[in-house]
């Protein structure tokens, strides 16, 4: 089986991947599979002098490229005046200036490797693949099995070698070691020196308190986005009964429709999902055309003015509304008022503690979206049944927890977060009662799409769109600058967290991580990027899936999904950086080498930078990918010869969810 298909098995959901046997990181792992070919690795030895020792390896692999364990393997040396070896691979060498071949056999199967004992002359290709001269921009996979060759093109040539794991089981990791002979030492790297910060005149960090230090509450959101999984999806059925039924006979709906400004509701803010309460007295102090917002009765002094709260209703309706009904589909309206509900209340200020580092911003509560009753009987008691946010509130005097938050710092996150809970709300209800799916969609990818319309949002605030290549140039002058502060700057602290160790996050994994949620937005933005003119109906394709996660990503962008992410990866070394290469490997609508260095705020050399690694001649380096990960290493080649890469795993052939790609960059 090819790499490629192998990988499209490797990483769907599970039902599909058990089907496709996957132990690809599992010693010995496979021992029922039927053999399909037999691997030496490496595919070539030098000794340096006769009587010197080293020891080959060789085992039978099934069709998915897995190890079989437990399979017996016979040695011949072919020229045994040149070298003996024994049943174990042991090579043992005996005549200088000479290069014998090792043949390993078994069930059927048989491959060879080459043994140059004391022969500097020997091609160090022997056991590889052809030579390739690669031209810069131009691109190879190596492959697993024999490696890559490529020819000389000069002094001062360079390259990067990038290996990436194609897995679905993102809590793996395998162990790779990259060899490479006939190199020389790279140029020096061009690290760029952070410039100095702005000052954002009406950005965040003027208008902001100490707490701008902090960063979401990740586990808090995915305890809520776990919620529409485990507590209000098995509900749906009912739920679009019951609605249905209220919809046919409207007087039976106890929901008030309309709400004015001076009215009191109360509403329950219990993170609980359907039984519990905490019931809060709000007050409606603005409306618009899609928002009615309500404030808590018993809010800290010194918050929002009602102007302030009806600047945010129209924010919401001239920003918000439109980019995401276009983007994602309109929001249900299971109280059949047309609007939203944005309550800010205390009870958000509540959910984080005294001295935390990381704060609950907001959030959309999918209990919402179910009725409290299903024929008269409680269903589910605890929801307000609208469609609302909850949203935190200027505490300047640290009333609640002693957490100081001006109304400067809460007014600068209002915008973003409700364009971040709006996505996950539409995705839901119209999981819910428009698209009548059976699951929830999985929490990195419900993430990385809401972070997507922080993007869109942006977009359309700057006057801007996707597929500019915006850079170091955009920066420096208002309003981008706040603007960019204000909606961006979050999406690329979390890429920036991503680049820093991308050997150790994944786009799609199951984990709460920063790196994970910057490398989905970052993955989504590439992937819309390179599936069309425009982004056109991927975001509304996306978002009204009956599937989730990996089957969504399939559905949408089709079996080439591996491919991109390949590509993404080695995107985010060769965008903007390596002349020639192929379109694949650009990322049409951020420059990100030149963005990071000019960030409004703590301007930084371009992350990835700091993370490669050089390849030297003879030795490997080693590497730990988890499932999704990549690595990057450069290498030059010594001038008028030929160089080999090699990767093994464990001294193995590695498993067949790795592929690793060669680029010349100069």
């Amino acid at each position: 089986m090819s790499s490629i298909r192998f990988i499209r098995c490797a990483i769907v959901l599970l039902g599909v991947a058990a089907a496709c046997n996957e132990v690809g990181v599992a010693p010995g792992g496979g021992g029922n599979a039927l053999p399909s070919s037999l691997v030496i690795t490496p595919g070539q030895i030098r000794l340096v002098a006769v009587g010197d020792t080293t020891r080959l390896r060789a085992a039978l692999y099934d069709g998915d490229g897995n190890r079989l364990g437990g399979a017996a393997v016979t040695w011949t040396s072919a020229d045994p005046t040149v070298f003996t070896i024994d049943p174990n691979g042991l090579v043992t060498g005996r005549q200088a200036q000479s290069v014998g071949r090792a043949i390993a056999s078994g069930s059927g199967k048989a491959d060879t490797a080459y043994v140059v004992v004391a022969n500097p002359n020997a091609s160090l290709c022997l056991g590889s693949s052809a030579p390739v001269a690669l031209a810069v921009g131009q691109a190879i996979s190596v492959s697993l099995s024999d490696g890559a060759c490529i020819t000389s093109a000069g002094s001062s040539d360079e390259y990067i070698v990038m290996p990436w794991y194609g897995t679905s089981d993102t809590a793996s990791a395998v162990p790779l070691e990259i060899t490479g002979a006939g190199l020389s030492a790279p140029g020096p790297y061009p690290v760029r020196v952070p410039l100095a910060s702005r000052s954002l005149g009406t950005g965040t960090a003027s208008r902001g308190s100490a707490s701008a230090s902090f960063h979401r509450d990740l586990a808090f959101e995915r305890r809520i986005r776990e919620m529409g999984r485990r507590e209000v999806m098995p509900r749906a059925a009912r739920g679009r009964a019951e609605l249905a039924r209220r919809a046919l006979s409207p007087s039976l709906s106890s929901i008030p429709g309309y709400l004015s400004v001076g009215d009191l509701v109360k509403l329950n803010a219990s993170v609980d999902p359907c039984t519990l309460y905490d019931l809060r007295t709000g007050r409606v102090v603005a409306t618009s055309a899609r928002a009615i917002v309500v404030a808590d009765t018993n809010n800290p002094a010194g918050g929002f003015t009602e102007a302030d709260y009806a600047r945010i209703a129209i924010g919401f309706d001239t920003l918000v509304a439109p980019v995401e009904d276009a983007a994602f589909g309109t929001p249900t309206d299971i109280d059949a008022n047309g609007k939203v509900i944005i309550f800010f209340t205390r009870a958000v200020n509540e959910l984080t503690a005294a001295g935390a580092t990381s704060f609950v911003n907001g959030y959309f509560h999918p209990r919402d979206l179910l009725p409290q009753t299903y024929y008269g009987e409680a269903y589910c008691p605890a929801s307000n049944q609208r469609e609302m946010f909850y949203m935190p509130v200027p505490d300047p005097n640290g009333t609640v927890n002693g957490n100081k938050y001006t109304a400067g710092f809460i007014d600068s996150l209002t915008i973003i977060t409700l364009a971040h809970e709006n996505q996950h709300l539409v995705n839901l209800g119209r999981r819910l009662y428009v698209n009548n799916a059976m699951t929830d969609e999985e929490p990195w990818l419900n993430e990385g799409l809401s972070d997507i319309a922080e993007e869109l949002v942006f977009y359309r605030a700057a006057g801007l769109s996707p597929r500019q290549n915006l850079g170091s140039e955009h920066f420096g002058t208002q309003p981008f600058d706040g603007l960019f502060t204000m909606y961006m700057a979050p999406n690329f602290a979390r890429l920036g967290t991503f680049l820093n160790a991308p050997q150790s996050y994944s786009p799609y994994s199951s984990s709460t991580q920063l790196g994970t949620y910057g490398a989905v937005w970052s993955f989504l933005r590439y992937a819309a990027d390179h599936s069309g003119s425009s982004d056109a109906d991927v975001w509304l394709r996306l978002v009204n899936s009956q599937v989730s996660g990996l089957d969504n990503l399939f559905d949408v962008f089709g079996p080439t999904v591996p491919q991109m992410l390949n590509a993404w990866s080695l995107s985010l070394y060769a965008d903007d950086a390596v002349t020639g290469a192929d379109s694949v490997y650009a990322q049409p609508s951020w420059n990100f080498r030149g963005a990071y260095p000019a960030l409004p705020v703590a301007p930084q050399p371009y992350p990835l930078l700091g993370v490669v690694g050089v390849l030297p001649d003879g030795a490997s380096q080693s590497v730990s990918l988890r499932g999704g990960g990549s690595a990057y290493f450069r290498f030059s080649i010594t001038t008028a010869t030929d160089a080999v890469i090699r990767l093994t795993s464990n001294g193995w052939m590695p498993p067949a969810a790795v592929q690793a790609t060669i680029i010349r960059t100069k």
